[in-house]
């Protein structure tokens, strides 16, 4: 597993995940976690994963996510929340955090 890239965890109806869940996984390129129902991830989930570009988080509960959650993803170029009912505050705050980061808080346009 140490060589995967990229996972799929969409609709599990997870409600929260570990925060050592990807621990290890220093090749991990893209994570889709859309369609469950996360409210809330640990500020550390993504540590040491400098190699990921994409994220996908949309179709969840997340209303906030905890500020530095990205910190050191310095690879993401894309990053969906849509369907999370983020305030605008909570969307202006990722965009900052993300200057070189395409950040969607709605589908992505192929």
């Amino acid at each position: 597993l140490i060589h995967l890239q990229d996972i799929d965890l969409n609709a599990n109806s997870f409600r929260t995940l570990p925060a050592g869940i990807f621990a290890g996984l220093l090749e991990l390129r893209g994570i889709i976690l859309f369609d469950n129902q996360l409210e809330n991830l640990p500020e550390t989930i993504f540590a040491d994963l400098a190699q990921l570009e994409s994220l996908s988080l949309e179709g969840n509960l997340l209303r906030r996510l905890p500020p530095g959650i990205f910190a050191g993803l310095i690879h993401l170029r894309r990053l969906n929340l849509g369907e999370n009912g983020m305030s605008e505050q909570e969307q202006d705050r990722i965009q900052e955090e993300l200057p070189h980061t395409i950040v969607s808080f709605d589908e992505f346009e192929e």
